[in-house]
C-alpha cells in the first residue's frame, strides 16, 4: 500500500508517547488515502474520518494533560490551535458528506501541511520540557 504520509526522523520529539501517537495519526491518514484512492465508498471514508477525529481528540487530550502537569508556558495558545484544528476537521467531514469527489484530497493536503508544521514548529517547543521531566 502506497503511503501519502511517511514518518521521518525529523518529526520525532523524543517523547515516546507523543511520537507514537503522531505515527498512529499518520497511519489513519494513510488508511483514508488508501480507501479514497481506491474509490472506497462514502460510508468507509466517513468511518475513517470519525476515527481520525476521535484519535485527534484523544491525542490532543494527552498533550494538554502534559501541558497542565508540567506547567507548559504556551499551553493556552497551543490548545487554541488544537480547537481550531478540530473545527476544521468537522468542517471537512460536513463538506465531504455534501460532495464526496475532491474534498478528501484537499483535506489530506491540508492535514499533511498542518501536521508537519504543527510538529516541527509548535510541538517541538514543548519537547525539551517534556523530555527533561522524563517523558
Amino acid at each position: 500500500m502506497k503511503e501519502l504520509f511517511v514518518w521521518q526522523d525529523r518529526y520525532s520529539l523524543n517523547v515516546g508517547t507523543i511520537d507514537q501517537q503522531h505515527k498512529n495519526w499518520l497511519g489513519i491518514m494513510n488508511k483514508l488515502f488508501h480507501v479514497f484512492s481506491n474509490k472506497g465508498n462514502k460510508t468507509e471514508v466517513l468511518k475513517i474520518l470519525q476515527e481520525m477525529k476521535s484519535y485527534t481528540v484523544f491525542h490532543f487530550g494527552v498533550e494538554e494533560r502534559y501541558f497542565a502537569q508540567y506547567n507548559y508556558a504556551d499551553a493556552e495558545n497551543h490548545k487554541k490551535m488544537h480547537k481550531e484544528f478540530i473545527v476544521t476537521l468537522d468542517k471537512f467531514k460536513i463538506d465531504y458528506e455534501r460532495d464526496s469527489k475532491t474534498l478528501t484530497m484537499e483535506m489530506m493536503t491540508f492535514m499533511q501541511k498542518w501536521l508537519t508544521k504543527h510538529i516541527l514548529k509548535e510541538d517541538i517547543k514543548y519537547s525539551k520540557l517534556f523530555t527533561s521531566k522524563g517523558l
